[in-house]
């Protein structure tokens, strides 16, 4: 007996498919189950589930504590956890690959990338590796906190499916350093709690509660949500690439291009004042917008085209107006202007180059600018600071409409 599964796989939404390919489907099973293979399905993978099946990544790994507790409430089901005394060389282990090489992909879900020696608390943390006083590291660390899938444990061995480690990067990073460098330094412990949950909700809420105790950016909360990996992904992939910084310094510290590199607020205010035309209020306070109007601006059901293209446009601004502050002799003004305008030039520039100043629906998957992406990204690329040209024209219209508000609010 054989069980036929057909899937056909789109970057259109599951809701839009079109009743010409309803049709195939049922011709399709009807074939099947007229040669014998009545059962069989044909299911529809959308964009959503593509980028979710692209970013699974499926890795175990075993922890070997010195000393355990666990916690298993009977009131939540959906969490259970550990607090264990784990060996600093067994640790090293752990987060470490057979050549040495931090597994970076253990911290993705970290809301803080390494700071490296920038930090006095990180340089606080190596110096008492290397001193006699690191028996006590234990009670002087505040420890590490992994999340995972699902936890297994023997005694105490614990095998860990897909985990993460969601607070306690800089101690990672700072005993990895330490310990690559000199691996005869040894009696040290420190305190690992293991956290075993599903729900994503439950997780991000860790994530949060465990990040909480240090101020930090709420951006760099949201910046975990599924939609910013998946938009990170995205930009990252194919040509025109992007590489979108949700987590701050991420790829700044690994020396990617200046460039090409853009973080999560300014996405935010990318995105908003390009396709929702609002680049004033964008540009004066965009944490207290970005946490209102989140799920506005970030939307899975949005073509992940339209970010791509956002993106290239801004930071193509920034590089012209680079080149237009050494190449045109700018009085007061007009330096203001382009120091202060690059959201504005930006939205401005994106009309003139569509050719319409009409409002853009980020979920239409056959808008001009989707159907002619590579056209309009083409005149990004050939944009220059000459007279009379698109950026030109669109720092002139700027400069007009600023001159024109300044005499009305003067009468």
């Amino acid at each position: 007996k054989f069980f036929v599964r057909l899937e056909y796989a789109s970057l259109g939404k599951r809701e839009d498919i079109n009743h010409k390919v309803l049709d195939k489907r049922t011709k399709i099973l009807d074939f099947l189950n007229y040669i014998g293979l009545k059962t069989s399905e044909l299911i529809f993978i959308d964009q959503k589930e593509i980028f979710d099946i692209s970013s699974i990544q499926k890795y175990h790994k075993i922890l070997t504590t010195l000393k355990s507790s666990e916690y298993d409430f009977e009131h939540n089901k959906e969490v259970r956890g550990y607090t264990t005394i784990v060996d600093g060389n067994e640790f090293y282990n752990f987060i470490t690959k057979g050549n040495d090489e931090m597994d970076e992909k253990i911290f993705e879900a970290n809301v803080r990338d390494y700071q490296g020696d920038k930090k006095e608390v990180i340089n606080n943390i190596k110096e008492t590796l290397k001193s006699p006083t690191r028996s006590n590291f234990w009670c002087m660390n505040n420890g590490v906190t992994i999340l995972a899938s699902k936890i297994e444990p023997k005694r105490d061995t614990f095998r860990l499916e897909d985990y993460q480690i969601i607070n306690g990067c800089q101690t990672s990073y700072s005993i990895w350093e330490v310990l690559k460098e000199n691996k005869d330094i040894k009696n040290f412990e420190l305190v690992v709690k293991l956290v075993e949950t599903t729900n994503d909700d439950i997780a991000l809420e860790i994530i949060q509660a465990t990040n909480s105790q240090i101020p930090i950016d709420p951006t760099s909360i949201k910046s975990q949500e599924r939609i910013h990996k998946t938009i990170e992904e995205f930009l990252k992939s194919g040509k025109d690439n992007i590489y979108y910084e949700r987590r701050k310094n991420f790829y700044r510290r690994r020396n990617y291009p200046l460039n090409k590199i853009i973080d999560s607020k300014r996405l935010f205010q990318v995105i908003r004042s390009i396709y929702f035309k609002k680049p004033s209020s964008s540009r004066g306070r965009p944490t207290d917008l970005f946490n209102k109007e989140h799920d506005n601006i970030f939307n899975l059901d949005y073509d992940l085209s339209y970010y791509k293209y956002a993106c290239n446009l801004f930071l193509k601004v920034v590089e012209l107006i680079k080149e237009y502050k050494k190449g045109y002799k700018l009085d007061d003004f007009e330096l203001t202007v382009a120091n202060n305008g690059s959201l504005h030039i930006a939205r401005i520039l994106f009309s003139l180059i569509l050719g319409t100043d009409s409002q853009i629906k980020l979920d239409n998957k056959n808008s001009r600018l989707i159907k002619k992406y590579d056209e309009y990204i083409n005149i990004l690329h050939n944009l220059n600071i000459k007279e009379k040209g698109l950026f030109i024209n669109a720092v002139e219209i700027l400069e007009r409409s600023i001159t024109k508000f300044i005499k009305k609010e003067g009468n």
